[in-house]
């Protein structure tokens, strides 16, 4: 019989199947728009656009799942301790595992990097809690786990916790990320 638990894998299964879509789409993207078939280009931008969308919807369903039936939310964001013993450990790495993460190594890079640094400290402090599988690479060549961070790091720009309107390429922890980080160091004492 399938538990509570089974619902948000599978859930994190879908999320991780809708971003390989949205991969997918943005490398075909960049394939036309590079051959200058700009029509082409604005019609996957558009596709790309409407999956993300979906994407978004996913998301905020499983999080409603996950409130709903005690299975625990963003420990960021809502000032809470999220039980290790809750976590559920599917066959990836669950997102929220990037977030503390990525708020130290910004606050270490000096509040702002590049995505590329960033993630370099982020796996430091997260490589013993990969999988297998979060170390696979993916069609794009970039291994798992980089996917799932940056896809942490677009949920906490809409959370506030990083500046939305940073440089392309470049992640900035924001006043509430300090805050938020500051709450996380200080319960962790």
């Amino acid at each position: 019989m399938a538990d509570l638990d089974d619902v948000d894998v599978a859930v994190e299964i879908l999320l991780e199947t809708i971003e390989d879509v949205i991969d997918g789409l943005r490398q075909e993207g960049a394939n036309v728009l590079a051959k200058g078939d700009y029509e082409t280009a604005r019609h996957i931008i558009e596709e790309a656009k409407s999956v993300e969308g979906f994407w978004e919807k996913v998301k905020q369903l499983k999080e409603e799942w996950r409130e709903g039936f005690g299975l625990a939310g963003s420990a960021i964001g809502k000032g809470q301790q999220v039980s290790s013993a809750r976590r559920v450990r599917g066959p990836r790495t669950p997102e929220e595992e990037y977030r503390q993460p990525i708020l130290e190594a910004l606050e270490e890079l000096g509040g702002r990097a590049p995505v590329g640094e960033v993630l370099d400290v982020v796996y430091s402090k997260v490589r013993n809690k990969l999988t297998d599988y979060d170390l696979q690479n993916l069609a794009s060549g970039d291994q798992r786990w980089r996917k799932a961070a940056q896809w942490c790091r677009y949920s906490m720009a809409k959370e506030g916790l990083l500046n939305p309107n940073s440089p392309h390429g470049i992640w900035e922890i924001s006043d509430r990320g300090r805050a938020a980080l500051a709450r996380l160091k200080e319960q962790s004492n």
